[in-house]
């Protein structure tokens, strides 16, 4: 953006502000463009906005001599990042290169970054009505930023489900590891009622009894307030490793269940 200036200012500098040798974005991107290709794109802002419309990309990078480089540049790498998973595209593409089109390869920019190819799609996309059967909305200022703003949100709660997801995934594997130490028979001490025995068992709710009593309890709120010890190898180890896990075992169903019904209706957003 500092060289566009800078050709700008000294451009008009040297025309003296004659309209015959005006030049604008789409010239001056031209000349990044043929000086490095492999790192810059070509724009032309009508077949650019229009492409930019067809796959929902709303980031604006303003218009006329004012744009952002930047921002239509991440476009393209979006394009180009999903050209170079193209296969059928791509064999197209080589075409031009190993003689298939009766062209001499040799002359012609190797184009190993799918630059030249990106603009190819966004340029002939509109000359060619490539769009036919394609269908887009097409939308004003507000309705973009209404769509980045809830895609935006979308994606914040995609990584608050996938997390809540991962806590469920660990606790029902520490749940399972520790499930398969205890067996009816074996000897529990509990902190208050003092060493007893495994009478039932079925992986929630455990039934201990004790010299003077036998009692019901949940097997993991037992061991997320440290009111039991088994005297298992690996028990307390596990134990350990995934207190925090532990600690939230009756808030994680619930974190999950509520994570998955906040992204529902913004799941249109992520695709």
């Amino acid at each position: 953006m500092e060289k566009i200036a800078d050709f700008f200012k000294r451009c008009d500098e040297l025309s003296k502000d004659s309209f015959l040798f005006k030049q604008n974005s789409h010239s001056v991107s031209a000349l990044l463009f043929l000086n490095d290709p492999d790192h810059h794109y070509m724009y032309k802002a009508t077949q650019s906005k229009a492409f930019a419309d067809c796959v929902e990309f709303y980031d604006e990078w303003g218009s006329g001599d004012n744009i952002k480089l930047d921002v239509y540049y991440r476009m393209c790498d979006e394009l180009v990042s999903e050209i170079k998973n193209c296969k059928e595209l791509l064999d197209v593409d080589a075409s031009r290169f190993d003689g298939r089109l009766k062209i001499n390869g040799g002359d012609l920019h190797p184009d190993t970054e799918k630059h030249l190819l990106a603009f190819d799609i966004i340029y002939c996309s509109t000359v060619y009505d490539l769009y036919g059967g394609v269908s887009y909305t097409k939308r004003d200022m507000k309705e973009k930023q209404a769509f980045i703003s809830n895609k935006a949100k979308a994606e914040t709660l995609k990584q608050e489900l996938d997390k809540a997801k991962a806590d469920m995934d660990a606790l029902i594997e520490v749940k399972a590891a520790l499930e398969s130490m205890i067996v009816v028979g074996d000897t529990i001490n509990h902190v208050r009622n003092g060493v007893g025995t495994v009478k039932k068992w079925d992986g929630n709710h455990i039934t201990i009894a004790f010299p003077e009593k036998e009692a019901v309890f949940g097997f993991m709120t037992l061991i997320a307030n440290n009111l039991i010890t088994v005297d298992k190898p690996g028990f307390a180890e596990k134990i350990a490793e995934n207190r925090d896990i532990i600690k939230r075992h009756d808030v994680i169903p619930h974190t999950l269940d509520r994570a998955a019904r906040a992204l529902e209706p913004y799941e249109d957003f992520l695709n």
